[in-house]
C-alpha cells in the first residue's frame, strides 16, 4: 500500500512537472511545432497517474469490504454465543445487555486509536 502512494505521489509530481515545463517551454514548443507531442507525453503522464489512482481506491475499496465483513462475522457470532448462553441461563438479559454495550464503547476507543 506504501509503495502504491508513493507510485501515485511520484506519478502526481511527474504530471505537474511537465505541465511546468510545458509552460515554461511553450515558445519552443510552438516554434518547433510539438505541441501534439507535449500533447500525448502529458496524456501519458495523467493516464498513468489515474492507472495508480484506480489501483489504489480499488484496494482501499476491497479492504473496506473485507473490514466490514469481519466485523459482521463477529458479530454474529458474538449473538450467537449469546444467544446459546441465554438459552442455557448461564447469563441474564441484563448481562447481556451490559456487556454489549461495553463491547460497542470499547470498540469506538479501539478504532480511536
Amino acid at each position: 500500500r506504501q509503495a502504491l502512494q508513493r507510485s501515485m505521489l511520484e506519478a502526481a509530481a511527474r504530471t505537474a512537472s511537465g505541465v511546468q515545463e510545458s509552460v515554461a517551454a511553450m515558445d519552443t514548443i510552438r516554434i518547433f511545432s510539438a505541441e501534439r507531442e507535449e500533447e500525448e507525453r502529458h496524456g501519458r503522464d495523467l493516464d498513468r497517474e489515474l492507472r495508480l489512482r484506480e489501483r489504489m481506491e480499488l484496494e482501499e475499496a476491497g479492504f473496506t469490504l473485507i473490514h466490514r465483513m469481519l466485523q459482521l462475522a463477529i458479530r454474529v457470532l458474538v449473538l450467537f454465543q449469546s444467544h446459546q448462553q441465554l438459552q442455557d441461563g448461564s447469563i441474564t438479559p441484563g448481562v447481556l445487555v451490559t456487556f454489549l454495550l461495553y463491547q460497542d464503547t470499547i470498540g469506538r476507543h479501539a478504532r480511536v486509536i
